[in-house]
């Protein structure tokens, strides 16, 4: 999972889950706030995560999305993707924080 772009006001963010499975429903947690929390067999990294989606992967396992920037506040980031290979049926991406500037 990466964000690639600017985040500051005037800028926009591209947001973009890859290796995930093809053609499968993917929630993007979001929380104000980083806690540490085992689930579905990994670590959940923003605490009390909001989920946002569902999103849908494409065949070759990619989610993507632009997001503005503009407003200064941080948020702690990791998608949730449905995972049959997985022994939960969920696997966890990796999580990221990300800085909005004004």
């Amino acid at each position: 999972y990466s964000v690639c772009g600017g985040l500051a006001g005037g800028q926009t963010g591209t947001f973009t889950l890859t290796k995930a499975p093809a053609n499968t429903a993917a929630y993007l947690g979001v929380s104000l706030t980083q806690g540490i929390q085992l689930a579905f067999g990994g670590t959940l990294v923003p605490s009390g995560a909001e989920p946002i989606g569902p999103f849908f992967t494409d065949a070759s396992g990619q989610a993507q999305f632009t997001y503005p920037g503009g407003l200064p506040f941080s948020l702690v980031t990791q998608w949730a993707i449905v995972d049959a290979g997985a022994a939960s049926g969920v696997s966890l991406s990796n999580a990221l924080r990300l800085n909005f500037l004004p």
